[in-house]
């Protein structure tokens, strides 16, 4: 969504993407315009135990303030 280019532009849609990441662990990489911010909420989500992960409203939240105050 950040890029506006699709993610895992080179794995065939559907299962195989699935395939990568659950068994694999497979993460789209780090887009270079990306603000640390924002890169640091985006990799909270792939976390694989659900209790690590961030609620959606934690991170409606933290997306929120990023918007009001960005960095820099």
């Amino acid at each position: 969504m950040f890029t506006g280019k699709p993610p895992y532009p080179n794995i065939p849609h559907g299962s195989a993407i699935i395939h990568e990441v659950l068994t694999k662990g497979n993460r789209p990489e780090r887009p270079s315009l990306m603000p640390d911010e924002l890169w640091k909420l985006v990799s909270q989500c792939f976390l694989t135990s659900a209790d690590r992960t961030p609620l959606s409203s934690d991170l409606l939240c933290d997306l929120e303030e990023l918007v009001s105050f960005p960095p820099g």
